[in-house]
């Protein structure tokens, strides 16, 4: 494992198990430290590791073959130092696997974080407004304003058909789940009521 996987690991991977709390359990059953408040505070690593590796197209650029870190950094429009750093890291979080110099896709990144997937699920990932958003939370407080302005048109535009594309994705695995367990499909088995928002 390289420097920079090891650093990503260290900082971008929380133990998300020990920040919630499960079954009604206290969170005061776990011992709380700066070590805590550290892993809060950096909390947003992760996401935005995935974010720009997405807006870089580097899920898509390594499904294509391009599989090296001058490949990617050239399809990529990028630095072949700084796209090596963010491949690595994005590799510390589990999303791909180096061997060798070589960046492969994990099962889950390939399935969904590729673009033209049928599960394409970057759309959301990717939500710019939404980083924003949280970055100004304390703006809103203050406020009691939302910062999104999402009852704008173009705002509207361009947020929705990204969440409802993804949201198809998130629920298609349930709904077809749901559907075999009702028995649809079947000649006259089944009636179903369809209300949208």
């Amino acid at each position: 494992m390289s420097k920079h996987t090891r650093t990503a690991t260290a900082v971008g991977t929380l133990d998300s198990g020990q920040r919630r709390t499960n079954g009604g359990a206290s969170a005061q059953s776990r011992e709380w430290t700066v070590q805590t408040l550290m892993e809060m505070h950096l909390g947003f690593a992760p996401s935005r590791i995935l974010s720009s590796a997405l807006e870089l197209e580097v899920f898509t650029h390594i499904a294509q073959g391009k599989g090296t870190v001058a490949k990617i950094a050239s399809a990529s429009k990028a630095t072949e130092r700084g796209m090596r750093m963010l491949l690595d890291a994005v590799a510390g979080i589990g999303l791909l696997v180096k061997q060798d110099g070589h960046y492969a896709l994990t099962e889950l990144s390939r399935r969904h974080l590729v673009k033209g997937s049928p599960a394409y699920f970057g759309h959301f990932l990717s939500l710019n407004p939404l980083w924003d958003a949280w970055g100004h939370l304390t703006e809103a407080v203050r406020t009691g304003r939302p910062y999104l302005p999402i009852e704008q048109k173009e705002v509207a535009e361009d947020f929705f058909p990204k969440l409802i594309r993804s949201l198809h994705v998130v629920h298609s695995e349930p709904a077809r789940r749901a559907a075999e367990i009702l028995g649809a499909g079947a000649a006259g088995s089944l009636r179903v009521l369809d209300i949208a928002a």
